[in-house]
């Protein structure tokens, strides 16, 4: 089997390694994966028992293929591609419209976040 040629390290840039890190940049990339998780993950239901199973995965895909296009991006005559789909009514409050397409709508990552809170700029 062929041997893995050396590569700098991504975080450092200065060490050549066979891996992704080197020795002395890997604890510390590995600290800082295990600081990103939130503590209010730990008790957050995984995506099937939100409600995101396979009949939901296929649904998604079904309506992006339908509907490319970021909605609110078209609205203000940008071409971007829609990634997520978002539900205009939360699939909390009426669970019934989880796989309605008519209470769905394609967005970037971008608008996504700004409908949705997380980021304070709008485009």
């Amino acid at each position: 089997m062929p041997i893995t040629p050396n590569r700098p390290c991504l975080k450092c840039k200065s060490t050549l390694t066979r891996e992704t890190y080197c020795s002395v940049c890997k604890p510390i990339m590995e600290a800082r994966k295990k600081a990103k998780w939130r503590e209010s993950d730990k008790f957050r239901p995984n995506s099937y028992q939100r409600g995101y199973d396979s009949v939901w995965v296929r649904a998604r895909k079904m309506f992006l293929r339908r509907n490319p296009l970021c909605a609110r991006c078209a609205e203000s005559s940008r071409i971007k591609v829609a990634t997520l789909v978002h539900h205009k009514k939360p699939v909390d409050d009426y669970p019934e419209l989880r796989l309605d397409p008519q209470n769905m709508m394609g967005l970037c990552r971008d608008c996504h976040e700004i409908i949705e809170g997380r980021k304070r700029w709008e485009l």
